[in-house]
């Protein structure tokens, strides 16, 4: 989703400032490439991709058979024709950048290194000048390439469109490809960030794209036109700001902390920004929380409460209904319990929940639900203070006892609990108790909320 959004607003960008449309996909730089990144740039009209980055011994196969050109097939057989240069850099004897006006054009060096390049091309190619912070005397190095291209009349300045419409009048079949192109195993190392390094940066851009595209999917559908509209601007530009965040030294994790310490700033102020919006919706303090990753045990935002009531909103952001356990984490005073949860709509029915505190009184909420395509269900949660009168019993390890209408077993600790009747008029809730030597107490007191 987050390279759909990329693809989306850089289009849009080129579209309304210079009214020009996109034919090529450009990835220079990043470790390794992906089928699938290729695949949403042939989805965007893109008919030609150019790649730097492949492993040595891939790069040596490949030039030796003359595939450097290759036809990249898709699972669904549609394809992008894909190239494989050398470097972004120029070749050996036009790679002059601050020396230009010294430098003589050595020929025999470029026909060399030019026929050599040229052994991994069936059909004409294409040679990239500059490199990392190159260019600083632009003019210097056109006036050295002017003189070069009198001499070498094989060779002229191209825009890569007209390229590849004389690329497309003259190849014929080309090699077939249907796979990545990872890891990137490079004579000086393996460069393969995408995967492992920095993981609390991958999580934490994650998780803000998460919100992101979960708020936008609720503003256009739940919200009406007049209200949205003041809000497009700061939407689009957290979303334009997000797109540094998949940048190949960013979601990789290989840039400097320097660096990544502005990623992380960043993230921030979208979290801030996005909050602020879901607020201005609502009209009242809002605190997101992603329930996609329920099924790994990701419940990571917590909501602190009192005895006031609370509200929990449950929006399904995809494009199909979902039948699944909510799970919310509260976390209150250690004298308040749940009392009562039922949902806001026409018939205000109680619901069917479970709920279950540990130490510090964090208390899991589980609620089946089915919930259509892009339907916003919301719950009021009310708190009473715990009767003074607890039943506290000591458990030992492995010990089942029975807790109310529970039956609960300590093992390794936690609190398992091995049988339950939620559908009984008095049910008993749980609190668990870890002390430090290693014993726990369950007290358990009466619930009064009859679950239909």
């Amino acid at each position: 989703d987050e390279l759909l959004d990329n693809f989306n607003y850089a289009l849009r960008y080129l579209r309304d400032k210079f009214d020009v449309g996109v034919n090529a996909g450009w990835q220079l730089d990043p470790f390794g490439h992906s089928l699938t990144h290729a695949y949403l740039a042939a989805k965007f009209g893109m008919k030609h991709i150019v790649m730097t980055r492949v492993s040595d011994q891939i790069r040596d196969k490949r030039t030796e058979e003359q595939s450097l050109q290759f036809r990249w097939v898709f699972p669904d057989k549609s394809s992008i024709i894909g190239h494989i240069m050398q470097n972004y850099s120029a070749i050996e004897g036009i790679d002059c950048d601050l020396d230009c006006n010294s430098a003589p054009f050595d020929r025999e060096k470029f026909q060399k290194s030019l026929s050599n390049w040229e052994k991994g091309f069936k059909y004409d190619t294409f040679i990239l000048l500059g490199e990392d912070f190159n260019w600083t005397k632009a003019s210097s190095r056109f006036k050295f390439m002017d003189d070069v291209l009198k001499i070498e009349s094989s060779l002229q300045y191209s825009l890569f469109s007209e390229y590849t419409a004389a690329f497309d009048k003259q190849h014929g079949d080309l090699p077939i490809y249907s796979s990545d192109f990872f890891p990137l195993d490079q004579t000086i190392s393996v460069l393969s960030g995408y995967y492992t390094t920095n993981p609390r940066l991958k999580v934490a851009i994650r998780n803000v794209g998460k919100t992101i595209r979960s708020f936008r999917s609720m503003l256009f559908s739940l919200v009406p036109s007049e209200k949205w509209k003041t809000m497009l601007k700061p939407l689009i530009d957290v979303s334009e700001d997000f797109g540094v965040l998949i940048h190949h030294d960013a979601i990789t994790g290989t840039s400097r902390d320097k660096t990544n310490e502005d990623y992380f700033y960043r993230i921030k102020i979208m979290h801030k920004t996005i909050d602020g919006l879901f607020a201005k919706i609502f009209n009242e303090k809002f605190i997101f929380c992603d329930q996609t990753d329920i099924k790994a045990g990701l419940n990571n935002c917590p909501i602190s409460f009192d005895n006031s009531p609370i509200f929990l909103r449950v929006y399904n952001a995809q494009p199909v209904a979902l039948d699944k356990m909510l799970e919310f984490t509260l976390q209150g005073k250690e004298d308040l319990y749940i009392s009562i949860i039922y949902k806001i709509d026409k018939t205000e029915e109680l619901v069917r929940w479970e709920y279950f505190c540990y130490h510090n009184n964090v208390c899991s909420v589980f609620i089946r639900e089915e919930i259509q395509p892009h339907e916003m269900l919301i719950y009021r949660v009310e708190f009473e203070i715990i009767p003074q009168k607890k039943q506290e019993k000591k458990i030992n390890s492995s010990e089942i006892i029975q807790m109310g209408n529970f039956k609960v077993q300590y093992i390794n600790n936690s609190m398992r609990v091995i049988d339950e009747n939620t559908r009984m008029t008095n049910v008993w809730s749980l609190q668990y108790i870890e002390t430090q030597d290693g014993t726990a107490y369950a007290n358990s007191y009466p619930q009064s909320t009859e679950f239909k």
